[in-house]
């Protein structure tokens, strides 16, 4: 039987060795939780994450606005798999599989029209964490476009979104898998191009899923001013102006292995003519959207109407309805049409200011100036026609 003294010192040495295995089993065993585990985890899920991407503006034809950042937008995103870096036919070699993406083969839609907001920091955050196959050496890309849309039409090689065409900036942005020199068999994006990507010094910030995002309309911006006219305001205004003969619908085609981020005029029930020119949208975008713009005074100076958003073209035939206002109704109205024309296309992602001259005759004529798009608040200079 021990005596008080043997059981005290059997106590110490119980605690010490207590205490020892304790701080062991916190360093090696037990290490504190890491968001970045599975770097070296192999067992754990990769996350799907984007660098920030070049901000661009929202176009909008309501008011004077010039354009807002991309911020709080909703879009879509599907990740493909490709054959490095775009859709293309199917094979296969040493590395990853290659095979154009198809719906009806597992694995190779990682992302299915998933809904994300874009910040005003390029930011791009999903409505939830999606994660990479931990088990499969699939590449993929991603491809983006806004606004979103639940509805797509998908089909083997592609997925399509119908738009209507005349007030909606439409915006498509890609991000394609890459390939590393030196590491043939490490074609991303997958979950252990990212692994790779993490734990190597600043490549993960510079080479991680990066969306580019490109406007798909042209702008036209609708401007007049009565000719000649050196003071005060003309009872000469503007009633209606009309784009004719264009596509009021338009499918933006994603990931298409044929055309990528292709924007298409459609005939969706006969929809082709007159877009008109819409002085006001609502902050919901369509209770306070009207087309008159007899309220609109002008003088000699370009007075700003609105803005419409077309598909490219070498040309647009506009319509034109003006007359002496007197307060209360027209009088001496006429409607002219004029059609402008550039030797190649009014080109997508571009705005072009169009401006009508009138005199206090009622006759007019139109001049138009090419600007660039207005990007992150700064407004370019204009450029010779």
């Amino acid at each position: 039987m021990l005596n008080l003294k043997q059981t005290l010192i059997l106590g110490a040495l119980l605690l010490t060795a207590a205490g020892c295995s304790k701080s062991t089993v916190e360093v090696t065993d037990d290490p504190q939780p890491s968001k970045d585990a599975w770097v070296n985890d192999l067992t754990l899920p990769v996350p799907i994450e984007f660098s920030s991407s070049s901000v661009k503006t929202k176009a909008t034809p309501s008011g004077s606005i010039e354009g807002t950042v991309m911020d709080n937008l909703d879009i879509g995103i599907f990740a493909l798999a490709v054959e490095d870096g775009s859709p293309g036919t199917t094979g296969y070699y040493s590395g990853p599989n290659k095979e154009i993406w198809n719906t009806g083969t597992t694995g190779t839609v990682l992302l299915n029209n998933e809904h994300a907001t874009t910040n005003t920091d390029g930011s791009i955050i999903m409505d939830e964490v999606k994660y990479y196959p931990v088990d499969s050496d699939r590449s993929y890309s991603f491809f983006s476009y806004y606004p979103y849309s639940e509805t797509v039409d998908m089909h083997s090689d592609y997925a399509r979104v119908l738009f209507d065409i005349g007030y909606t900036d439409i915006i498509y942005g890609y991000s394609h898998a890459k390939r590393f020199s030196g590491q043939e068999n490490n074609i991303g994006f997958n979950a252990k191009y990212i692994r790779y990507l993490k734990s190597t010094s600043n490549y993960y910030e510079l080479h991680k899923p990066n969306l580019s995002f490109n406007h798909m309309l042209t702008r036209l911006k609708i401007n007049a001013r009565i000719k000649d006219l050196t003071e005060g305001t003309s009872n000469v205004r503007v009633q209606f102006v009309r784009i004719k003969n264009t596509h009021n619908d338009a499918y933006l085609y994603i990931a298409d292995s044929r055309a990528e981020g292709n924007l298409s005029g459609q005939l969706v029930g006969n929809r082709i003519g007159v877009i008109n020119l819409k002085k006001d949208i609502g902050t919901d975008g369509t209770e306070n959207m009207t087309t008159d713009f007899s309220d609109v005074a002008l003088n000699g100076d370009e007075t700003y109407l609105s803005e419409f958003l077309v598909l490219e073209a070498a040309e647009y035939t506009l319509e034109i309805t003006f007359g002496i206002w007197n307060g209360e109704d027209f009088s001496n109205q006429t409607t002219k049409e004029y059609t402008i024309k550039k030797s190649d296309l009014f080109k997508a992602g571009t705005r072009y200011d169009v401006v009508f001259e009138l005199d206090e005759a009622l006759g007019i004529e139109v001049t138009y100036t090419l600007k660039d798009w207005v990007d992150g608040g700064t407004v370019y200079p204009s450029l010779a026609e």
